[in-house]
């Protein structure tokens, strides 16, 4: 059995590595679930009991899991539900060649955040990215750009001109462009690089 534990609170990790409760501060995590700052001496006794090896998984991998749980299950499961699916991410060879159960639970997750959630689970993987041009201030500067992104197969989510816009008295302007990658090459910009 192997319990999986967030990077942001790790005394459960730290306590099974050095064979006794230690006490971490935590950070915040979508894994608030388990983000505890000492782990209590029921679980610590329960995980020296059972548990063969304890892994870490930062917020990235737990936001993915949690995306895939949602485009490929269809079930809303927290962060602290998610780690194991985020471990199984992030430690692939690991698991290669071998049978594994995992186990989901929990789906208290705050609906104000999971577009948040979303957003970065796409920008992990690849199929999304969010980069900002200067773009020169003359008819067409904008459709050259995104004619360069359609070009690659991109699509432009968004266009987010800079606060005070159009008042600084400058020649260009500053854009913010959402790149949906789903279709196109994951982790690479319009330009191919």
């Amino acid at each position: 059995m192997i319990g999986v534990q967030t990077e942001s609170a790790a005394s459960a990790f730290c306590s099974f590595k050095e064979k006794k409760i230690s006490q971490r501060t935590t950070l915040p995590t979508l894994a608030d679930g388990i983000a505890v700052g000492c782990v209590g001496e029921r679980p610590f006794e329960i995980i020296t009991r059972y548990v063969d090896d304890i892994l870490l998984v930062s917020e990235d991998p737990i936001a993915m899991a949690i995306l895939l749980f949602l485009e490929r299950t269809k079930f809303v499961v927290e962060g602290a539900g998610a780690v194991a699916l985020a471990a199984l991410l992030k430690y692939t060879e690991r698991f290669k060649g071998k049978r594994v159960v995992l186990i989901a639970s929990g789906g208290n997750i705050d609906l104000n955040l999971t577009d948040r959630i979303i957003q970065k689970g796409l920008l992990t993987s690849g199929r999304l990215a969010i980069f900002e041009v200067t773009v020169d201030d003359v008819p067409g500067g904008l459709h050259t750009i995104t004619g360069v992104i359609a070009s690659h197969r991109g699509n432009v989510i968004t266009v987010a001109p800079p606060p005070l816009s159009g008042v600084t008295g400058r020649k260009d302007e500053d854009c913010v462009y959402g790149r949906d990658a789903h279709q196109g090459t994951p982790g690479r910009d319009a330009g191919g690089h």
